[in-house]
Formats: structure tokens, sequence, C-alpha cells
């Protein structure tokens, strides 16, 4: 029922006799109608604000895998360049330092992450020396 057809039901049914009792169902009816309006609008509000969280920590969770890569190429260059017997240590430690974030954070944006190389595909956390020890 439309909020025009709930209006005209409403004025019919007014006209009546009991017209009192007829209003206030139809009261009662728009009120129910402005409820689900409401609770629709809050659901659907707060199902975006969460979708954009979620889409935001996505985004960071690249951003910080980019940054954590480019530490990476940056310095093991000899060994994209020579091979594996140029591989420089690299403790996590080191890396976290550099980017100002928690060597845990490092830890997870290498965690099962492959990447392709001139020498094939490598896990990201082979580039680093000893986990997260110094």
């Amino acid at each position: 029922m439309t909020h025009r057809h709930g209006i005209d039901v409403l004025r019919r049914r007014s006209s009546k006799a009991g017209r009192g009792q007829a209003a206030f169902e139809g009261l009662r009816f728009f009120l129910r109608v402005g409820e689900q309006r409401l609770h629709t609008r809050s659901f659907v509000a707060e199902s975006v604000c969460a979708a954009r969280s979620i889409i935001e920590a996505v985004e960071q969770r690249n951003t910080t895998r980019m940054r954590v890569v480019k530490v990476i190429l940056a310095r093991q260059r000899e060994w994209f360049e020579h091979g594996p017997q140029h591989l420089k240590p690299m403790p996590m430690v080191e890396v976290a330092e550099m980017l100002g974030i928690h060597v845990a954070t490092v830890s997870r944006a290498v965690s099962e992450k492959w990447a392709q190389s001139p020498r094939g595909l490598v896990p990201l956390r082979g580039f680093f020396s000893l986990g997260t020890e110094n």
C-alpha cells in the first residue's frame, strides 16, 4: 500500500460512521510504515558503514604490503639481478622500524604471499632472515 493510497483509504473510512476508529487505525498503519522505513534506513546506513570499514582495512593492508615489498626490492636488489647467492640478511624487525610499523604487521604482510620475479615465483617471507628476530 502506497502512502497516497493509504490516505485515500483513510479519507473514505473517516467519512463513514466510526470515523474516529478508522482514523486511529490509519494513523497506526502510517506509524508502522514509518517505523519500518526508519529501521530499513538505519540497517542500510549501518551496512554501508561496515562495508566502508572493510574496504578501508583491505586498502590499508594492500598499502602496507606494497611498502614492505618496496623495501624488499631495494634491499635485495642484488638477489634479483645476480641470484640467490646474493641474498642479504634482512630481519623483519629492521623493516618494521624502517616503516614505523610493528614487526607482527610485517610478518602478516608477507605471510603466505608470493611474488613473481625473473627467478620464478618466490615467497616474500624467503627474503627475511631469522623470521621476526633481530
